[in-house]
């Protein structure tokens, strides 16, 4: 289509503090990454035409004395809540609304369709909100853009952390302290959208970090989808367990000692941190009694202690993806021979 606004959202890949960046004041190292979700948006002379290359069929939709009037369908609902979300908070401001076509296009998908554990809902609804945003001509700061696109997910009952939507968000490598999510649920039944972006939210930090270390992401995917939300649910339900507050305190660590590793380019110090949270993670499975970290994402994180490597999942795990970083650039056309080996699909992106 004709875009008068294009927008272009990364996905993402952690590198550590997963699930316990859940808690609200807990740190993750989150890494965007060049897979991207595209959205253009123009504005509309007749009805709206919302379509994305996922699926086959297009919606059209209007507005009705400022309403969004639209015929729900399954597949765009978290496109339509992002719609609906957006026009509150322009109408909150006194802003005419106007109706527009939209299309997202993604390669957070393989050919079939299957995710790769990029953060596809996080991009979709940051490249909406930010979109909307640029056609209607308003400020779109970084942090304005991820408090809103926190609020649509919320609003859907997302149980994230909401680290992809911080990366996909800013983009480049950073540190994410999760906010205090009942606080912001609580407040969207009180105030209107404008005050809640406005506001301070307890708990939250998000800070690009500055990589010194001389290192390469290497990918590799299981060619299994991971449902995140299913694991983090799991995992929740061990909240009670001391064991779980000792993972809590295991993985503030080390995800502390991995970003000063990752700004003082020490390597040595950096392979510990991510060893470490590997095996946090491979503890807290056992309490949990699920299976995080897969056969083929062990033979990853396995396969990188031959090399001047370390590996481990980046994400919930239970498939999707790993990601080995490689300090010894000579190395890599033999251990991409050994991932293929191991039917651990490499994909390919620059950070």
């Amino acid at each position: 289509m004709k875009a008068l606004v294009n927008v272009k959202v990364g996905g993402k890949l952690y590198w550590g503090g997963e699930y316990a960046v859940v808690e609200a004041g807990h740190t993750a190292v989150v890494m965007a990454v060049n897979r991207y979700l595209e959205a253009k948006l123009d504005f509309s002379a007749g009805l709206g035409n919302i379509h994305s290359t996922l699926y086959h069929h297009h919606l059209l939709w209007s507005y009705k004395n400022g309403k969004l009037h639209i015929d729900h369908h399954d597949d765009y609902s978290l496109i339509i809540k992002t719609v609906e979300l957006m026009s509150e908070y322009l109408s909150e401001q006194e802003i005419p609304l106007r109706v527009f076509d939209l299309e997202i296009d993604s390669d957070l998908h393989d050919s079939a369709f299957q995710k790769y554990g990029f953060g596809s809902s996080g991009a979709v609804v940051v490249a909406v909100v930010r979109g909307i945003l640029r056609l209607y001509g308003q400020k779109e700061d970084d942090l304005l853009v991820f408090k809103l696109a926190c609020l649509i997910l919320l609003k859907i009952g997302n149980n994230g952390s909401m680290g992809d939507v911080a990366s996909c968000t800013y983009g480049g490598l950073i540190a994410y302290t999760s906010f205090d999510r009942r606080q912001i649920t609580d407040w969207l039944e009180q105030k209107p959208i404008k005050e809640i972006v406005a506001a301070d939210w307890r708990g939250l930090m998000i800070r690009r970090l500055t990589n010194h270390l001389p290192v390469e992401t290497v990918i590799g995917w299981t060619g299994k989808e991971a449902i995140s939300s299913q694991l983090v649910y799991e995992v929740g339900l061990a909240k009670e367990k001391k064991e779980y507050a000792e993972f809590l305190r295991h993985s503030q660590k080390w995800v502390e000692h991995l970003i000063q590793a990752i700004e003082a380019g020490e390597k040595e110090d950096f392979k510990q941190a991510i060893r470490r949270l590997r095996q946090g993670l491979a503890e807290l499975a056992a309490v949990c009694r699920i299976q995080i970290e897969t056969v083929e994402l062990k033979a990853l994180a396995e396969l990188a202690e031959r090399y001047d490597a370390v590996g481990k999942l980046s994400g919930a795990g239970g498939g999707d993806c790993g990601i080995i970083f490689l300090f010894a650039p000579q190395q890599k056309q033999a251990l991409l021979k050994d991932m293929a080996e191991q039917g651990i699909y490499r994909l390919s992106f620059a950070e």
